[in-house]
Parts: C-alpha cells; sequence; structure tokens
C-alpha cells in the first residue's frame, strides 16, 4: 500500500512539474520567435516571473519523493542517466542565471545576450526532457537490458533514431 502511494505522489510531483513548467518553456522558447520588441520579451519574462521558481520545486520535490520512497530507482536512474541529467541541471541553471542578469545591466547588446541565451536553454531542456520521454517510450518496446554489465558504454548511452525523433516531436 505504501509503495502505491509514494509511486501516486511521485506522478502528481512529475505531472505538476510538466504542466506548470512547459509554460515556462513555451515562454522561453517563443521569445526567440515571436517577441520583436524588448517591451514584448519584458511582458512575456513579467508573465512568468511570479511562477518561475515554485516550478522548479515540482522537480526537486519529485527527486526527494524518489530518494525517500525509492533509493534503488533513484541510484540506478540517476547513474544511467548522469550525462542527460547533468544537461538539464545546467540548462535549468542558464535559465535562472539569464533571467536575473538580464536587469543588472542598462544596454542593449547585454538584455539581447541573455534574451538568447533564456531562449536556447529553454529550446534545449525542452529538447532534453522529449529525448528522455523518447528513451522511455522506447524501453517499452525493446529487449531488456544487458544487465551483467553495470556500466554504460558510448553508444549505449546515446538515444536512439527513435527517442531523438520523439524528442523533436516534443519540442
Amino acid at each position: 500500500m505504501l509503495p502505491t502511494l509514494w509511486f501516486c505522489l511521485a506522478s502528481v510531483l512529475l505531472t505538476g512539474y510538466v504542466l506548470l513548467d512547459g509554460f515556462d518553456l513555451g515562454v522561453g522558447i517563443l521569445m526567440l520567435f515571436v517577441a520583436r520588441s524588448e517591451e514584448e520579451r519584458s511582458h512575456a519574462l513579467r508573465a512568468i516571473g511570479p511562477v518561475w521558481d515554485g516550478n522548479e520545486v515540482w522537480l526537486l520535490a519529485l527527486g526527494g519523493a524518489l530518494v525517500l520512497a525509492f533509493p534503488t530507482l533513484y541510484a540506478s536512474a540517476f547513474s544511467g542517466f548522469y550525462l542527460a541529467l547533468m544537461i538539464v541541471l545546467w540548462l535549468l541553471i542558464l535559465r535562472g542565471v539569464a533571467m536575473e542578469f538580464r536587469h543588472h545591466i542598462e544596454s542593449a547588446e547585454w538584455r539581447q545576450f541573455w534574451n538568447v541565451v533564456f531562449g536556447l536553454a529553454s529550446t534545449a531542456l525542452a529538447l532534453v526532457f522529449g529525448i528522455a520521454l523518447g528513451n522511455v517510450f522506447a524501453a517499452f518496446r525493446s529487449t531488456p537490458p544487458d544487465t551483467s554489465s553495470s556500466r554504460c558504454g558510448p553508444a549505449s548511452c546515446l538515444p536512439g533514431r527513435s527517442a531523438r525523433s520523439i524528442g523533436i516531436r516534443s519540442w
């Protein structure tokens, strides 16, 4: 009963993050293509400003719930997907830095640079999440993994063609 409750809690936390942070990612991506003036970019960032930091809390709570409830799953997932998780972490940091540093110097070039960083980090983050989703779907269709080796070689860590396809489509 208790593992089922933890699984439901983890599912709610993941769903909350995906739904709420999708808005932030969408604003970041659209800032690159749709927002033409500095006023439009500022309006877009002000729209996500009040809820921006709270959305990452869902992701942190999910990590904490996985550590507490399913330590073996957490250990295997985080060791097997270390590179992907580090990329996600750096992209999340870049998005936060871009939002904060954008206002530190009153210069058009400075703001444009951080606008591009925010947009590219949002785009790359959406793509990485899509590839991760594609890997999950590909795992359900493939043969069981070779459990004789816990190491992940360079070729086996790369996403397959179907995972990349799902990642690009989800973007």
